[in-house]
């Protein structure tokens, strides 16, 4: 969860966490009740005259700014100004380049062993000097059941990471120090991904000194890393302070300061206007009247990512556990519709899980709206009068409510409920969810990344896709093993299709985009090809 995620997670469980990244409300499906119209203001606020970076953001569900316990975007996004990877990644093609490391590591014939040396020098926020003690230490506390990290599968193939991981072992054999600044990595088996995925945010490196006297407090009063901003504070449901690290490797940053303000989006949209935060989340149903407004026209941005939004449907709960009507619900969804009519374009439809621009992509594939043959699938599955659909929703959603009327025309009823946040994600992440939202973002540019992550068997309660499938696990396997690119592609190809087509786990819905507002005073802050926002580059006036 970029999940992002990298995520984003980068996901969301029934549109219920609205999200531009580093925003509260979602700039690509989530309803608004609308601004005060531009229009109406009657000057333009002066932008604040200081050096501070303001970034309007809904985080009042978030508990910590601990990047090994989440899958939401809006916290890696935060965790990469504070902590670095071992691996960076380029905003646009995602491709790696070293950042923590002197080079691209040294890899064994077998593709097993990987050396890696550390750049020396690199210092902590705490004034310590990062060695490959916090590496390994690291790496331990990702896979440490204490942490209880949803993302271990991002490098669970390094040998002895999941015996650690169950308690069956005291360390993870898989990594050894050779010294201060040089160490290895042993896999099971070869995993052609492997240096993209160490630049994935949840695989941060952490002070180990720091975070063992934190204790409790790691993530809320204290978060240590080597990045271009230190953590100053977090007042849970109000405020999130960075400040400038003066003694940056990389070379001090331009913005003083960064402050993450806690409001959902349409208070955010007002705050822009009025001049107090300088970034902020823009919903597609307000997109066209901020940039018809000669006022605001010039603060509106764009960017799409190597993502996908899909409905999961869950094959452990009624009436999903029958495949005609995990189809006939699919068949029934207007994708060009949702694309063109209500995204203006914005969006492309969706017809497969893997997106363009992900290996395994086939751009060939349609799904074509078919409700008559939707209506015939419902009646083979039994329910020849129609079936009623369940779905709790923390927050109403403009395209739950399209979809709502889509099905209707094939005689099903998707009923929404509302429920607060913390009951759906409950139902979400331990199975009982029939059906909702992924909203899903490369970390790395690989599809093992969007088919394990999700669709192994091992996340069947978690992601409440009730999909247990022995023999797809086993290809997930050997997909990651695999050297050979034209045969990994042709793989992830097949179980795409297996997955969307076949056994219709899901029904995908569009490749996203997303707009925002941004200052006319702030420049150099960009949204990634990951979905994740970058703002440690920011510049002001």
């Amino acid at each position: 969860m970029k999940l992002r995620k990298y995520l984003s997670l980068l996901l969301i469980a029934c549109m219920m966490i609205t999200m531009l990244a580093a925003c509260g409300s979602s700039d690509s499906g989530s309803s608004s009740s609308g601004s005060e119209s531009s229009s109406e203001a009657e000057s333009e606020a002066a932008a604040p005259a200081d050096n501070i970076l303001r970034v309007a953001l809904d985080f009042s569900a978030f508990e910590t700014v601990d990047v090994m316990k989440t899958t939401y975007t809006e916290i890696f996004e935060i965790s990469d100004c504070v902590c670095e990877t071992l691996m960076g990644k380029d905003p646009e093609t995602l491709e790696s380049f070293p950042l923590l490391v002197e080079d691209f590591p040294e890899v064994s014939e077998d593709g097993l062993v990987y050396t890696f040396k550390l750049k020396e020098g690199i210092k902590f926020h705490d004034g310590t000097d990062l060695t490959t003690e916090d590496v390994i230490y690291s790496f331990e506390r990702l896979f440490n059941p204490e942490t209880l990290c949803p993302m271990t599968w991002l490098v669970d193939m390094i040998q002895g990471a999941n015996e650690y991981l169950n308690g069956e072992a005291d360390s993870i054999t898989g990594l050894a120090a050779v010294d201060d600044y040089t160490f290895t990595m042993t896999l099971n088996m070869p995993y052609s991904p492997m240096i993209a995925t160490l630049a994935s945010s949840p695989l941060a490196i952490i002070s180990k000194d720091a975070c063992e006297a934190a204790g409790d407090d790691w993530g809320i009063g204290s978060y240590v890393g080597t990045g271009p901003y230190k953590f100053e504070s977090f007042e849970s449901g109000s405020k999130i302070v960075l400040k400038k690290n003066e003694d940056y490797h990389g070379g001090a940053k331009n913005v003083d300061e960064i402050d993450f303000l806690c409001m959902d989006g349409n208070t955010a949209l007002l705050e822009f206007e009025a001049g107090n935060v300088d970034i902020c989340n823009l919903s597609t149903e307000l997109a066209e009247d901020y940039k018809a407004d000669e006022k605001f026209a010039k603060n509106v941005g764009y960017q799409d990512y190597f993502g996908v939004f899909t409905l999961v449907m869950n094959q452990y709960v009624e009436p999903f556990d029958k495949k005609e009507v995990r189809e006939a619900f699919s068949l029934a969804i207007d994708r060009e519709a949702i694309a063109n009519d209500y995204f203006g374009g914005s969006v492309s439809p969706a017809y497969t899980f893997l997106p363009p621009g992900i290996s395994g992509h086939d751009a060939g594939f349609k799904i074509e709206r078919d409700v008559e043959k939707a209506k015939q699938l419902l009646a083979d599955a039994g329910y020849p009068d129609g079936v009623t659909v369940t779905e709790y929703i923390a927050a109403e959603s403009d395209v739950l409510s399209i979809i709502k009327e889509q099905v209707a025309e094939a005689g099903i009823t998707f009923d929404l409920q509302l429920a607060d946040s913390a009951t759906v994600s409950d139902l979400r992440s331990n199975g009982k969810l029939a059906c909702w939202i992924l909203q899903w973002y490369a970390d790395y540019n690989d599809a093992d990344e969007f088919l394990y992550g999700i669709w192994h068997s091992n996340m069947r309660y978690y992601f409440s896709t009730g999909f247990e499938d022995a023999d797809f696990d086993a290809k997930l396997e050997q997909g990651r093993s695999l050297t050979d690119e034209a045969e990994r592609t042709k793989l992830y190809q097949e179980m795409d299709k297996y997955v969307t087509q076949d056994q219709v786990c899901n029904a995908p819905l569009y490749y996203p985009g997303s707009y925002y507002m941004i200052s006319d005073r702030v420049s150099n802050v960009m949204i990634k090809k990951d979905f994740l926002w970058w703002y440690a580059d920011a510049v002001i006036g």
